[in-house]
């Protein structure tokens, strides 16, 4: 069957190429609702950055993406506030993959490979903020906007800083769109940050700012569903 897929794939590929079809598309970044953004407190996080990635199927496809990052700027505001941490926040990526072939079935196909490339990503980036120990504990579903049924990977792990650590939880989403790959990955805070410290040779542990975990990560899926 793989065999058959790959002759397909490259069969395609060169009658494609023939009339001149296969250059790589140029990609367009899939954004959030911009309603659900500010409803939810949520704001976008620097400019769209383009890209290119190589995969190798019978033969080279290039692939162009775009990458957009968004923030909870309500809850970056309230952490600001209360403490000297930086860089805690609800944060997602969205990132849309133009394939030079629009066909649904190489989509579907190329989804599986997408999932594994978009988990390194995300596993990478997020060992860079200083997470550790993050891994995958399940899944849960939503429906997107074209009401299909999407399944999103479920992580968690824990956020070290000075005089404490605060649990995370992240989520990783792909679906397939008039012609694309549409990837979403988050991570939240997912409990209240805390300081401890030593007074009278007894460990004291004060509560800096109060974060609903639940609610952070729901908020998350909600933006996830509003990605076109």
């Amino acid at each position: 069957m793989k065999k058959q897929f790959a002759i397909l794939v490259a069969f395609i590929i060169i009658m494609t190429n023939v009339v001149g079809c296969l250059e790589p598309k140029e990609a367009v970044a899939a954004r959030v609702d911009p309603k659900t953004l500010s409803e939810l407190g949520w704001t976008q996080a620097g400019d769209v950055q383009k890209d290119s990635l190589e995969m190798e199927w019978s033969v080279k496809l290039t692939i162009n993406l775009a990458k957009l990052s968004y923030k909870d700027a309500e809850l970056e505001s309230r952490i600001n506030q209360e403490t000297q941490i930086s860089d805690i926040t609800s944060t997602l990526m969205t990132v849309r993959l133009a394939l030079p072939v629009s066909l649904d079935f190489l989509a579907k196909k190329l989804i599986d490979r997408a999932f594994g490339l978009m988990e390194t990503q995300l596993m990478s980036t997020v060992q860079g903020t200083g997470v550790s120990n993050f891994h995958r504990i399940g899944d849960t579903t939503f429906q997107n906007l074209h009401g299909e049924t999407v399944k999103a990977l479920v992580y968690d792990g824990t956020l070290e800083y000075e005089g404490g650590s605060i649990a995370v939880k992240g989520a990783l989403a792909i679906w397939s769109s008039d012609g694309s790959i549409v990837a979403t990955a988050g991570l939240v805070p997912y409990e209240d940050i805390t300081y401890t410290t030593e007074i009278g040779g007894e460990q004291v542990t004060k509560t800096l700012v109060q974060i609903d975990g639940d609610s952070e990560f729901d908020e998350l899926i909600i933006l996830m569903q509003n990605v076109a």
